[in-house]
């Protein structure tokens, strides 16, 4: 009994071991030389709630307004519903070497009922700065390029550099990190590397990511007159992804880290360093797996996605979904 135990295991060890890598769109796809890949999404999500510097969960202005004896002096609240469409495009240059643009919009609506009795210069400029009002326009332009040296049946590496750079001036002038901006306003500069590993389990892989960001220091206006030197700090993504596919279902569970250091205002650190521990869910639905029977004439997937901030430092709580559609010629 035994042996047709280990001899059934054996079977299904080795037909896993011989099954096709997933198909499913994925993060730092590389395509075939002279294949397009195209992304075109949106999300959405609201801003209520914050995780302030303890650590804990806190109205949105405890974010916003992060000076306790200012904000004890104010009445109402803040909410801000962010809205982002995005356009992506991949090109092979060759089967190893693909070229990446992303072109973002984005509109956040700021909904204000703050208050207050105070006669403090500091109250009154706080409400005046977080009064009802919408931005919108196009975020940072994203270049990069994505080198895939190793895919085996077992594995796959790719590495890449890139560019975010802002295509409009700020929306508003910097007040901190809670300025009311459409995207940052900073050049960044970042590097990645992705790792995929095929399991023995039919259709499943594991993806280990980090991306490494450095901002480009930038002379902005302020709220309250004048102009200075800022920089955001450098930042780091980390995130370790689980994927398994049914057929034309793809399913995903992420884990993500991001860290990003103080900014500093003409070289003097401002105390407000960010930290988000967050999970992301993706169901996606596609004819991709098709291609392994041979070309088909639209591959695409369609990808629903949720991700929350369990836990953070300095930052709004996101809850956001988002929808996309991925295809290929």
């Amino acid at each position: 009994m035994m042996r047709r135990v280990l001899a059934g295991l054996c079977l299904c060890l080795c037909l896993a071991a011989l099954a096709a890598p997933p198909l499913a769109a994925a993060e730092d796809e590389v395509v075939p030389e002279g294949a397009w890949m195209m992304r075109l999404g949106v999300s959405a999500h609201t801003e209520t709630q914050a995780f302030s510097r303890l650590h804990k969960q806190a109205p949105l202005l405890d974010y916003l307004v992060p000076d306790e004896t200012v904000r004890t002096t104010l009445n109402g609240g803040v909410q801000r519903d962010v809205k982002r469409a995005q356009v992506d495009a991949t090109y092979g240059l060759s089967d190893t070497w693909n070229l990446v643009l992303g072109l973002p919009y984005e509109q956040v609506h700021q909904s204000s009922t703050l208050s207050t009795a105070s006669a403090s210069a500091d109250a009154q400029a706080a409400v005046d700065r977080l009064q009802s009002r919408t931005v919108s326009g196009a975020g940072r332009l994203q270049v990069g390029s994505l080198h895939r040296p190793v895919f085996t049946d077992r594995s796959g590496f790719v590495w890449g550099y890139g560019v975010d750079w802002p295509l409009e001036a700020p929306a508003s002038p910097w007040a901190g990190r809670g300025t009311l901006l459409v995207d940052s306003p900073f050049p960044r500069l970042y590097g990645l590397l992705h790792y995929t590993f095929y399991p023995f389990i039919p259709r499943t892989h594991l993806d280990l990511r980090l991306e490494l960001g450095t901002s480009v220091t930038r002379r902005l206006e302020l709220y309250g007159g004048g102009h200075d030197s800022v920089n955001p700090g450098n930042d780091l993504m980390a995130s370790m992804g689980w994927s398994q596919e049914f057929g034309r279902v793809a399913t995903e569970l992420t884990a993500l880290v991001f860290r990003q250091g103080e900014t500093r205002l003409n070289t003097v650190p401002q105390g407000d360093g960010v930290s988000s521990t967050s999970v992301r869910l993706m169901v996606g639905y596609g004819n991709l797996t098709e291609l392994e029977q041979g070309p088909i004439a639209f591959p695409y997937q369609v990808q629903l996605r949720y991700q929350q901030v369990l836990a953070g430092y300095d930052l709004p709580l996101l809850k956001q979904l988002s929808l996309s559609l991925q295809f290929y010629f």
